[in-house]
């Protein structure tokens, strides 16, 4: 599983150091398409802080993961 170890700057210059996943691992993991992640954020509906990098990519910390999944089986639960 690959991980961005060590630092990243984000849009606004500021580093924040850390291991950091991209918006495709985290999909990866949560077993969901990128696109729904981004949905999720962009709805508030899942409590993660993902960053930008200065490339404008989005990047999340392991922890997010967890939330996501956590949201993930939440959804399942109301739609069953």
């Amino acid at each position: 599983m690959s991980k961005a170890v060590g630092e990243i700057t984000t849009e606004s210059g500021r580093v924040i150091k850390g291991d950091f996943l991209s918006l495709k691992e985290v999909a990866k993991r949560v077993k969901v398409n990128p696109a729904t992640i981004l949905r999720w954020i962009k709805k508030k509906k899942a409590k993660v802080t993902p960053y930008k990098n200065n490339r404008g990519h989005w990047m999340f910390r392991e922890e997010d993961v967890q939330k996501l999944k956590d949201y993930k089986s939440e959804l399942k639960e109301v739609t069953a």
